[in-house]
């Protein structure tokens, strides 16, 4: 989507969207890697976020530090950091 002041075009809505995934060879290679890296960006924030409420969760039911490193397989300081942040209201 473009926004300007007067006015905003939205890829969707105009059906270019869907001509594009038809067919990408029309679209540029550093636009390709710039959507390839937004969608991998997400994803792992998506991951980070599923693996916290995770820990939290492990947390919330007096499991064991050393349990909880042993099911996510992270480090220790990380671990604490994301229950720290739990504990300071950072998370909900």
């Amino acid at each position: 989507m473009i926004i300007t002041l007067k006015s905003y075009y939205n890829f969707l809505d105009s059906g270019l969207l869907e001509q594009l995934e038809a067919d990408n060879s029309k679209i540029p290679t550093q636009v390709l890697e710039s959507i390839h890296k937004s969608e991998k960006e997400s994803a792992e924030k998506d991951l980070t976020l599923k693996t916290s409420f995770f820990i939290v969760n492990l947390h919330k039911k007096n499991f064991p530090l050393s349990e909880i490193l042993e099911l996510t397989e992270l480090d220790e300081e990380e671990v604490k950091r994301i229950i720290q942040e739990y504990d300071d209201g950072e998370l909900s």
